[in-house]
């Protein structure tokens, strides 16, 4: 989906194929339907817009009524002005809680459009729009984002890690100059851990490593000098051999010295 060349669609379902296929099978579809549940009745009138533009992007409303599939969430994207190879694909991911990439919910739609007071399209592209102009600044944001993108690249919810070939492609995403950035004054973060997970590591990554690489990313950018760091801390050991990787680095390269 991200890895360019390809036409969009192409993209998607070459990372589709690599993902088992998602139980599409309708689970919430009473609940969001209803019309008489809120006592509120602009609620209700937002909750019935929301379950309109959700049935229209659907593919096979008798086998999967509340599921949009591939080729709904491709033509529900393009509608959004959202690219496929952008960040804000896995921030407006995120909002609607997709369980997967090429994949939305009844529910995740409904709720995640609710909680923006987004119920129309055109309300949902300016919503699209903060949520690209502030992807690297809402730091609250951006968190709840690269967490949901781990459960966005596995490949069915059992799955306790994932490929690093498919980290790293969204690692790419999140942490370039597109989306976070992660960088400073001395140090190529991004570059110096994606040479590291390259060509020491040999595994798949699991959630706590994904999840901790970005509050030792946090870390960094308080002070690249390493003043924090505790090899004796509760850190991954895959971060414990990065920063020795990022010393040796530094030391190659002639830049800072870091005890």
């Amino acid at each position: 989906m991200f890895l360019g060349g390809a036409g969009q669609q192409e993209q998607i379902r070459d990372l589709k194929r690599r993902h088992s296929q998602a139980d599409n099978k309708a689970k919430s579809r009473r609940h969001f339907q209803s019309s008489g549940t809120s006592s509120s009745g602009g609620l209700s009138s937002q909750t019935s817009a929301l379950n309109r533009l959700f049935d229209s992007y659907r593919e096979s409303p008798q086998d999967a009524p509340d599921a949009v599939s591939i080729d709904g969430v491709i033509k529900y994207f393009g509608h959004l002005e959202v690219s496929l190879d952008e960040p804000a694909v896995l921030a407006v991911s995120q909002v609607l809680q997709a369980p997967g990439m090429g994949e939305l919910t009844r529910q995740g739609f409904i709720e995640g459009w609710t909680s923006l007071n987004a119920s129309t399209l055109q309300a949902q592209k300016t919503a699209v729009a903060s949520l690209r102009s502030n992807f690297a600044t809402d730091r609250s944001r951006f968190k709840l984002v690269y967490r949901h993108t781990f459960i966005l690249a596995r490949s069915s919810p059992s799955q306790k890690s994932i490929p690093l070939d498919m980290a790293v492609v969204y690692w790419k995403l999140l942490l370039s100059s597109g989306g976070l950035n992660w960088t400073s004054k001395n140090t190529p973060w991004l570059e110096y851990w994606l040479e590291y997970v390259e060509t020491k590591w040999t595994r798949g990554v699991n959630r706590d490593m994904w999840n901790m690489l970005y509050e030792f990313l946090i870390k960094t950018e308080e002070d690249e000098t390493f003043s924090w760091w505790d090899e004796g801390g509760a850190w991954p050991s895959v971060l414990d051999e990065f920063v020795l990787f990022v010393k040796e680095k530094r030391g190659a390269d002639g830049a800072m010295e870091v005890e």
